[in-house]
C-alpha cells in the first residue's frame, strides 16, 4: 500500500471515530445561572499556549491560560492547562462539530466543568461557557462577547423547565447583539465588570 493510500485510510478511520464521538455527545442548552452554579472553576484569563498531541487514534489540544482573575473556585496558580478533543498533528486533523477552540492571545472568561476530569470539552455547556473579553475602541472599557464574537447585551433568567433545545453555543437567556451594528446604543455589550458581578451573584 502506498504512503498516500495509507494516509487516506487513516484519515477515513479518524472520520469514523469522529462521527462516533459527535453522535455520542449531545449538548443541551443550559441557563447561565445553572452553569455558574455547576462549574467547578470560573476564571478570566489569556491564552498563552496551544499544543496538539496524538494519543492513539485521537488528537487532543492542550490550551494554556494565564489566569488573571478567579471568579469562582479554589485555584491559586497563575497558569492553567485545559484539554480539548480535536486538533491537528502533522497532516492529521480531528474537528468536532459545535466545538471551537480558544485562539492564541485571546482574553476571555471560561466556565470550567471540572479541573480533575478529562472530558471531550473542558467548559461546561461547551461553547456556552466560553466568553470573550474585548476593549471598546472608543472608550477603552472592557466588554463581553460570546465565543462567536457577538456582543452580549444582557442576561435574562429563563425557566429551567423550558430548556429542551440543543445547544447552539449560546446559553439560554443570553441576549446577543449583532456584530455589524456595534455602535448602536441598543447593541452595546455588557461591561466585563457587570458580567462578572452577575456570575458572582449566581455562584
Amino acid at each position: 500500500m502506498s504512503l498516500n493510500r495509507h494516509k487516506s485510510v487513516i484519515s477515513f478511520l479518524l472520520l469514523v471515530l469522529l462521527t462516533t464521538v459527535v453522535q455520542a455527545t449531545t449538548v443541551l442548552q443550559q441557563s447561565l445561572p445553572a452553569m455558574t452554579k455547576n462549574a467547578e472553576l470560573i476564571f478570566e484569563g489569556t491564552v498563552v499556549g496551544l499544543q496538539a498531541e496524538r494519543s492513539g487514534k485521537r488528537i487532543y489540544t492542550w490550551v494554556t491560560f494565564e489566569v488573571t482573575d478567579v471568579i469562582k473556585g479554589d485555584y491559586h496558580d497563575s497558569i492553567i492547562k485545559l484539554r480539548y478533543l480535536g486538533g491537528k498533528v502533522a497532516d492529521m486533523r480531528i474537528e468536532i462539530a459545535e466545538m471551537s477552540l480558544p485562539k492564541m492571545g485571546e482574553v476571555g472568561i471560561y466556565l470550567v466543568e471540572s479541573t480533575s476530569k478529562q472530558t471531550v470539552h473542558p467548559l461546561i455547556g461547551w461553547g456556552q461557557g466560553h466568553f470573550l473579553v474585548k476593549s471598546d475602541k472608543k472608550t477603552a472599557r472592557l466588554k463581553i462577547y460570546n465565543s462567536q464574537g457577538l456582543p452580549v447585551l444582557n442576561i435574562d433568567v429563563p425557566s429551567e423547565n423550558r430548556l429542551t433545545k440543543i445547544s447552539s453555543r449560546i446559553a439560554a437567556g443570553v441576549k446577543l447583539g449583532s456584530a455589524s451594528n456595534s455602535g448602536r446604543l441598543d447593541n452595546r455589550p455588557m461591561d466585563v465588570k457587570d458580567f462578572k458581578m452577575q456570575l458572582k451573584a449566581w455562584r
